[in-house]
């Protein structure tokens, strides 16, 4: 009770970068950066694990001792990355006029995230800044970063109501991560 839980902020990115990347190793699986995924995971894993240090010892708020932006700012880039890889890959697969995008959950999960990342990379860089010049511009800055948040959560919402159509290659993805 009335104790801070920024602790956990680690943790919970850590889980975010982990299945995010399991989703777009499947998604993009024929490529090659899906087989180096799960050592990527691994490695963010393990470089969390290793500046993890939970204070708690302290019952009062401070963002500055405890917030640390670099892994928001790492899982921004490595999202973003595969974001950018997927829609290359959609890109160069169907032509753009022909390709239904709007009946595949995966570019309503990747428009959420693209939207959120990009916009949330500079809040992530300049939020203890921002936090020293003016704590009523970093409460807005953190609105910002709620309202994107709010809206990556509607387009989570968008995909998971969509109804895919099946396509050929849907049999043959779920057959090729098995056996790997």
């Amino acid at each position: 009770y009335k104790r801070p839980n920024l602790f956990l902020v680690p943790i919970d990115t850590a889980i975010d970068v982990t299945f995010l990347a399991l989703m777009y190793r499947r998604t993009l699986w024929p490529m090659a950066v899906a087989r180096y995924l799960p050592a990527a995971i691994v490695a963010f894993v393990l470089g969390t694990a290793l500046t993890f240090r939970p204070r708690l010892d302290t019952a009062e708020f401070s963002p500055v001792q405890h917030f640390s932006p670099i892994q928001h700012f790492i899982e921004g880039v490595a999202v973003l990355a595969l974001v950018l890889l997927y829609f290359r890959r959609e890109l160069l697969r169907y032509p753009v006029l022909l390709a239904p995008f709007e009946h595949e959950p995966m570019f309503w999960v990747s428009a959420g995230l693209l939207l959120y990342f990009s916009g949330n990379l500079l809040i992530f860089i300049t939020s203890n800044i921002i936090l020293h010049l003016s704590v009523e511009m970093s409460r807005t800055l953190w609105a910002v970063h709620a309202l994107l948040y709010t809206f990556l959560n509607c387009f989570y919402m968008v995909a998971l109501c969509v109804n895919p159509r099946p396509g050929p290659e849907d049999k043959l993805s779920s057959t090729r991560i098995t056996k790997s």
